[in-house]
């Protein structure tokens, strides 16, 4: 399967180019560091040839693999001996996370259920806007990409997770296959990542592995209401099987508010952030590839090893702009500490730094042209912390120690533990410690929790620490080793009972009319059309989301969280469906769509959607009832416009 082949060649592109750059690597650095970067190297490479000819079609995809096959032919060339087999632990983590992940993903994205399509909880929220993104790779080529959601805006969010999973489901595997597929590649970069670099950094198995399990299953304090639920449940039965929320905490905070008088934000990483935030997660991937490629240059030093490193580097903005801002501030520390004042020492990352820039400067520059109302001055970051430090009080810190205690956990003691029980991780954990500050002070989008990924990055270095606490304990003597369980178990509990709560409680996405009516517009429209829909209210919005078509609009939140004037978009939607033919031909706006999610639209704002559209200037183009409610779609009668601009 072509797919398939594609989804190996960006491993195969990887492990090249780790050969090639002769970096001193352990055989299981090398299966991460190769896998990470041929990822993100890869997917931006293919993205950057596909530039080149306009489109993904067959020749941008013979070009891709010729370069693939390229590389690997002068890696295979180099004379050094190549050791490929990881250690027994290595391959035990990996089967162990690979069987999880699979699961997660199996059952937690776009899974079948009997009316259709289900998701897990965040995993639901977030998947409309990714599949609206990857469709376009996968159904047309949305190239130079723009918001599929937001018509002329061009795309500045880090899109290439995406890309790729559009093409994987352009040659073969399908919506659900793409997705899953590129997930399980990065996810397991992630873990094994962690592994690998508080191996090198520790110098023990154990505490990599320590590392890696507090990671996967971590949770805060939330499990401290369980009492209470379990009586407000009637009983530990009643309770076990209908829990009643997450414990791990959500954007709102409220169910932690409820129960514990404070919110409950920064939960288990793996259920709020890795599986759903695909972008994030890709980021983490890539992240985990530059810490092993940074401690590998600092080792060796050659040029070739530090224009790899600055070229993953450079290619982040795209893959997540986050973790470029996380990235600059640990390889410019990592530099500094290396460096000091000697300028021998300072050539390798001066290259690294300049090639890095080169390649990052293009793509940050379409980013700070949508970066307005991003960064600001936050102390406190959300909720009770940051209205405890905007209105200080005597209690404010107090608020703020209890508002950090519920949400890190005991992950908060085993940190400090770590830290001095191993003096040596002092100097490394410092930037992790810088990270948990600026996320602290800085908000850097519009919506305050999705500063979530400095406390992600900052949680991944601490349970390194954790790791090494855990693994000092279990070498002393019994009493340590209890304490050492109790620590796993009070910092796990959380994102385990997460994990179940997940399981129990998937949400409906949708329904087979939903994926039928998609589909006909797909079938039904140019693959440049430009078709409004109601998307501005629904975030699962089927054509919005899956129909690989340009929408007006769509859900205005997601417009919102990206600096978007939604606001403009939303009223531009009730004006062109309350009948305004001269926008639509203004905006560009060439089909319309009429279904149940239209006259929902209609009704929630005073008016009949199909009474105030001026239907003797539209011409219908597909008409069908779908699972009781009919769908029609109709073509602005005589008119075909250029892409036009945002309202």
């Amino acid at each position: 399967m072509i797919a398939l082949c594609i989804l190996i060649s960006f491993v195969v592109f990887g492990l090249a180019l780790v050969r090639l750059s002769g970096l001193d690597l352990r055989p299981e650095e090398r299966w991460v560091a190769g896998t990470g970067a041929g990822l993100a190297l890869g997917t931006s490479t293919l993205y950057l040839v596909g530039r080149a000819l306009d489109t993904l079609g067959t020749p941008a995809v013979a070009i891709w693999l010729a370069i693939v096959v390229l590389a690997a032919g002068l890696a295979l060339r180099r004379r050094a001996p190549l050791d490929l087999r990881p250690p027994a632990w290595f391959l035990l983590a990996a089967g162990c996370l690979a069987l999880a992940l699979m699961w997660m993903n199996l059952y937690g994205v776009l899974a079948p259920v009997p009316d259709g399509v289900a998701a897990v909880e965040h995993i639901w929220a977030d998947t409309p806007f990714h599949t609206s993104i990857s469709t376009s790779f996968a159904h047309r080529d949305n190239l130079p990409p723009v918001y599929t959601i937001a018509h002329g805006q061009p795309l500045a969010y880090p899109f290439m997770v995406d890309l790729a999973s559009g093409v994987l489901q352009r040659y073969g595997l399908g919506l659900r296959g793409s997705l899953i597929a590129f997930n399980l590649a990065f996810q397991l970069v992630v873990y094994l990542g962690l592994a690998v670099v508080a191996r090198r950094v520790t110098g023990r198995t154990s505490t990599a592995l320590a590392a890696v399990g507090l990671f996967f299953a971590l949770g805060n304090l939330g499990w401290l209401t369980i009492p209470a639920d379990v009586r407000a449940a009637g009983g530990f039965g009643a309770w076990l099987r209908d829990l009643p929320w997450s414990y791990a905490g959500d954007a709102l905070g409220h169910k932690g508010r409820d129960r514990l008088g404070i919110g409950v934000y920064l939960g288990n990483p793996t259920f709020m952030f890795v599986m759903p935030r695909r972008a994030g997660g890709f980021g983490l991937a890539t992240g985990m590839t530059i810490l092993v490629l940074l401690d590998a240059v600092r080792s060796d030093r050659r040029w070739p090893g530090a224009l790899l490193l600055g070229l993953v580097i450079g290619c982040l903005p795209r893959v997540h702009t986050h973790t470029a801002l996380v990235m600059a501030v640990v390889a410019a520390a990592v530099a500094v500490r290396d460096a000091g004042s000697d300028p021998r020492r300072w050539r390798p990352w001066l290259l690294a730094g300049s090639v890095a820039t080169l390649v990052a400067l293009p793509q940050l520059l379409v980013v700070a042209g949508q970066a307005e109302g991003f960064f600001a001055w936050s102390p406190g970051w959300i909720g009770e912390a940051r209205e405890a430090l905007a209105a200080p009080s005597p209690g404010s810190m107090a608020t703020v120690a209890w508002f950090w205690t519920l949400n890190a956990g005991p992950l908060l003691a085993l940190g400090a533990i770590g830290l001095v029980r191993r003096p040596d991780l002092r100097a490394w954990y410092l930037p992790w410690a810088l990270l948990w500050l600026i996320g602290n002070l800085v908000r850097t989008q519009p919506l305050e929790w999705d500063n979530t990924p400095w406390f992600v990055w900052w949680q991944a270095a601490t349970c390194v620490l954790a790791g090494a606490a855990l693994s000092s304990m279990w070498q002393g003597a019994r009493p340590w080793r209890a304490v050492a369980v109790v620590c796993v178990v009070a910092s796990t509990t959380g994102g385990l009972l997460s994990f179940a709560y997940g399981a129990q409680h998937r949400q409906f996405l949708w329904s087979h009319a939903d994926l039928v009516a998609a589909g006909a517009v797909r079938e039904h429209t140019a693959p440049d059309a430009v078709v409004l829909t109601a998307g501005s209210d629904f975030h699962g919005h089927p054509v919005n989301a899956i129909s690989g078509r340009q929408v007006h609009s769509g859900w205005s939140g997601w417009l919102h969280a990206h600096g978007l004037d939604w606001s403009a978009y939303a009223s531009a939607t009730e004006a062109m469906y309350r009948g305004d033919l001269a926008l639509m031909r203004e905006l560009g706006v060439d089909h319309v769509l009429v279904g149940p999610y239209e006259r929902g639209f209609g009704e929630q704002r005073g008016f009949d959607v199909e009474a105030t559209l001026p239907l003797e200037r539209l011409a219908p183009v597909w008409d069908r009832t779908l699972g009781g409610q009919r769908w029609t779609l109709y073509r602005v009668d005589g008119f075909r416009a250029p892409v036009g601009t945002p309202p």
